[in-house]
């Protein structure tokens, strides 16, 4: 991987892209077939014309077997989708659907149980929602709003009437504002902070409705789902906060612009209750014949947005991890290490139930070989990045893979060092064990899906996922078989740019001082808006930047409603030196290195959102790349102990 100009923002960046949803019209989050209508898992249903592995293995051999002809990846999926739908941090979807996850891998005959990682202080149920433009012509509304926000019983009808700009002009407006739907207007956007507080509390004392803001989507048709979970059962939030979908928010406005009468109604069942909310990891182990206390960690975060069903963002590593489970015990597994099934809680709060449960078992983190993520959406597992001194037995380990279907090729890549970013496999590299987050390669748009209406059954791909959990199983089983761990030399990520940043959209929320950001001129709240004069919209446009290896540039950011144009050096960046080092020792052992093509089995094509952040993949991986600037990664719930 290349040095990048701006290492301070890759995890940030990556946390957004992989990370670990949105709108809706109709009346209930999920999204169900009608009766008799063929779903996406029975196009699956089938068994899949394959050739047979060749093994000496019959544990694999089996494995292949049940997977191609007899997988309950796609059932499992459809199950707990359906039957719970989203599974938001603090909500009692998600409360079941751990329940139901712990029973499955009981079934399964693994040992299971419920973790407690933490609490969430308040609670939140989200209820059907729907609404419309009335006047001046009707006109079905594509939108959501945040979690931990209130809804609003009725359908409440009122005027839309634009955003004013000034406390002034919230007072001439009065008579009309009580139950109004107030519009964001672009002049929002340049309004200074103190500024608009004011005018957002003039607007509450006017006893509005609520506000309608455009979402962040550039194409106009998605919406995505966010929210805080920071909320005090004394001070619940009492202003209807409506994300419109962008192209219909923009048709309303120029109608009020152009003097009509607009009338919009909404209902929106969004219910709070009384925390604190008990919050789980799912906990499941096939035990290790010869080595118990050694383990290979695979998984995905179970808890989602609740703006759809959560079947994309994370069901599907749900999903791959249970039937992994269940393939290896039908096959008679009887690994050397424990593998240990983990379905995270909290992950899109920003990564608590991983974060809290290597918190909790210091003592376990030497003892980890590997930690396998699956929380990159539809597409098929295609490959793994390694560092040079781990290369050698991830061979051993996946050999099996390399060859089990032509049309979904698996490589494995040499990593200059282990890659943090918006997943679970994280706090695992933070701790020093060798954590990853799995390629993906294939036709899914995974930016369509992405915390946005669309993480639906609709957009499944079950062909995709049976093949990803029999990579799942045929890893995780290779792993726990070889002969000592995962080397971890040289593993450890160096680049002190990345440390002390937290990122929502392109908003730096946290700048440590002392950091090596922070002497670089960046501070907490900026907001990147160019780039040596170049405008900066969106993520995507940081992808150049990310390639870079620049270490003097300008940057423009927003800084308390002013542009301030900051001269950037990292020229004299500390961890250069020890990057120096680490490559010597490596030619010194293994001579030169080809990075960026498979040292072992075949690439993939385009569409992985790993392969983005690389600054590889095709224009399929490009048109993913979404920001998402309302996750509230690095707020922080309560702690607890496990709860077994």
């Amino acid at each position: 991987m290349k040095r990048a100009t701006l290492r301070v923002l890759l995890v940030s960046l990556a946390g957004l892209l992989a990370a670990g949803c949105a709108a809706a019209t109709a009346p209930t989050p999920a999204a169900t077939p009608a009766p008799g209508a063929a779903s996406p898992n029975d196009v699956a249903a089938a068994p899949t014309p394959a050739p047979t592995i060749e093994s000496d293995d019959p544990v694999v051999v089996r494995i292949v077997e049940l997977g191609r002809t007899d997988s309950r990846v796609n059932p499992l999926l459809r199950e707990m989708t359906e039957k719970f739908g989203p599974r938001l941090t603090g909500s009692h979807a998600l409360m079941e659907a751990e329940r139901w996850a712990r029973d499955q891998f009981e079934g399964f005959g693994l040992e299971a149980r419920l973790e407690r990682w933490g609490d969430v202080p308040v609670g939140f149920d989200r209820g059907p929602w729907w609404g419309r433009m009335v006047a001046p012509e009707p006109m079905d509304l594509d939108f959501i709003t945040p979690a931990w926000s209130p809804g609003i019983v009725g359908p409440h009808r009122a005027a839309a009437i634009a955003y004013p700009t000034s406390v002034k002009a919230v007072a001439k407006l009065e008579d009309t504002l009580k139950g109004a739907w107030v519009l964001y207007t672009p002049a929002v956007k340049e309004l200074d902070s103190s500024v608009k507080d004011k005018i957002d509390a003039a607007l509450v004392d006017a006893q509005i409705a609520g506000t309608v803001r455009p979402d962040r989507d550039k194409s106009g048709k998605l919406v995505h789902t966010s929210g805080d979970f920071r909320i005090d059962w004394g001070a619940i939030p009492s202003l209807v906060d409506v994300r419109l979908r962008s192209d219909q928010h923009k048709e309303i406005l120029s109608r009020i612009e152009a003097g009509e009468s607009v009338e919009l109604e909404f209902s929106i069942d969004n219910r709070f209750f009384r925390g604190p909310v008990p919050q789980h990891n799912v906990v499941a182990d096939i035990v290790g014949s010869e080595f118990p206390d050694e383990y290979v960690i695979v998984g995905g975060h179970i808890d989602s947005w609740d703006g759809a069903q959560g079947v994309i963002d994370n069901g599907t590593g749900v999903a791959t991890t249970l039937e992994a489970a269940r393939l290896l015990m039908a096959a008679g597994a009887r690994p050397r290490r424990t593998i240990r099934f983990m379905l995270w809680g909290g992950e899109e709060q920003g990564l608590w139930g991983s974060r809290s449960y290597v918190d909790a078992n210091p003592d376990i983190m030497p003892r980890i070989s590997a930690v396998l993520v699956h929380d990159g959406g539809t597409n098929f597992l295609s490959g793994l990045d390694v560092t040079p001194e781990m290369a050698e037995a991830a061979k051993e380990a996946f050999a099996p893979v390399f060859d089990l279907d032509e049309k979904k090729p698996f490589g494995l890549y040499f990593a200059k060092q282990l890659t943090p970013g918006g997943s679970d496999h994280s706090p695992f590299i933070a701790a020093g064990v060798p954590g990853f987050f799995w390629r993906q390669s294939g036709d899914a748009n995974y930016g369509f899906t992405h915390h946005t209406q669309h993480d639906t059954l609709e957009h499944l791909r079950p062909d995709y996922q049976k093949h990803s959990a029999m990579v799942v199983a045929l890893g995780a089983w290779g792993l726990a078989n070889l002969d000592g761990q995962l080397d971890r030399t040289d593993s450890a990520p160096l680049g002190d740019r990345r440390s002390g940043v937290r990122m929502s959209g392109l908003t730096l929320t946290e700048v440590k001082e002392g950091s090596s950001a922070y002497h670089a001129g960046f501070r907490s709240g900026d907001t990147l808006a160019r780039f040596e004069g170049k405008d900066i919209k969106s993520l995507m446009d940081l992808l150049p930047l990310i390639r870079a290896e620049r270490e003097q540039f300008k940057m423009t950011v927003k800084r308390k409603g002013k542009l301030v144009e900051l001269d950037i050096d990292y020229s004299k960046d500390p961890s250069a030196e020890k990057r120096k080092e680490r490559e010597a020792r490596r030619r010194a052992r293994f001579g030169q290195l080809e990075y960026g093509e498979p040292f072992a089995g075949r690439a993939a094509g385009g569409g992985g959102l790993m392969n983005l952040l690389r600054g590889r993949g095709g224009s399929k991986a490009k048109a993913n790349a979404k920001a998402d600037d309302g996750e509230a990664k690095g707020q922080t719930p309560a702690p607890a102990g496990a709860d077994k």
